[in-house]
């Protein structure tokens, strides 16, 4: 048995395979960011003296990925340059997102305005540190350019 695909019926089935993968492409979009409370004047990025920007991006494979809040929170509390500037209230870290060995999440404080927070994946060591605290732009020089879109906080939120 022969089977005969006409012109048009080509053109249907393309058409059919590129919405399928726009479907598929698209269906991880969305924003994990949490929804602005109010306006606050933006809080400058504090890096860690000595870091400089990644020039590649890490593999997949030991990666980090995916990480939870409290081991994020555990890096955090490691970085005393970084406490010191977020609030005393400080009690935690939510809404973590990872991307290929970076990562960023918001602080948990009582009597101040949520920080994001960038961390990076040190994969001789197994360990995440935290990069830098702010709340608008926490990954810029820090983080690469390719990965900065998939996280929250690291384009101007």
């Amino acid at each position: 048995m022969t089977v005969t695909v006409k012109p048009q019926q080509r053109r249907s089935l393309r058409l059919a395979a590129v919405l399928a993968g726009l479907t598929i492409a698209t269906a991880g979009c969305g924003s994990d960011e949490p929804a602005d409370t109010g306006t606050t004047a933006s809080t400058p990025a504090t890096p860690i003296a000595g870091t400089s920007t990644p020039t590649a991006t890490p593999s997949r494979q030991g990666d980090g990925c995916p990480v939870d809040e409290k081991t994020l929170y555990t890096a955090l509390k490691a970085n005393k340059e970084l406490v010191d500037v977020i609030d005393r209230s400080l009690s935690g870290v939510r809404n973590a997102v990872c991307h290929r060995g970076y990562a960023t999440a918001y602080t948990v404080v009582k009597d101040a305005d949520s920080l994001a927070v960038a961390y990076r994946y040190d994969a001789g060591a197994g360990t995440w540190q935290a990069l830098a605290a702010g709340s608008d732009a926490v990954c810029t020089d820090l983080v690469p350019t390719a990965i900065i879109p998939h996280l929250p906080g690291c384009v101007g939120s």
